[in-house]
């Protein structure tokens, strides 16, 4: 994916937040092994219509927030996120 579009970098989150893949490039590695579900779950409730950008967890930037798109995927039998950081730290 970020060979396809080097301004977005796409995890693999389960339910309590924890990074279980990245799918970067390994010299851009998340700096942080969990993130905040929050938003990701305000994100995926709202209707398309409503929703405007919302700011997320950037797992390459302790602290640093991002703007994002999730979807659920289900991996044998369990939720978790697909979350991809549109413009996060490595490309500020």
């Amino acid at each position: 994916l970020s060979r396809l579009n080097p301004q977005a970098d796409a995890y693999l989150v389960d339910r309590s937040g924890e990074i279980r893949y990245s799918f970067a490039p390994a010299e851009y590695s998340p700096k942080v092994s969990r993130i905040s579900t929050e938003p990701i779950d305000r994100f995926l409730s709202e209707g398309a219509s409503q929703r405007a950008p919302i700011y997320g967890d950037d797992p390459e930037s302790p602290g640093g927030r991002a703007v994002f798109s999730a979807a659920p995927v289900t991996i044998e039998g369990g939720v978790h996120y697909l979350y991809i950081v549109v413009g996060g730290a490595r490309r500020a």
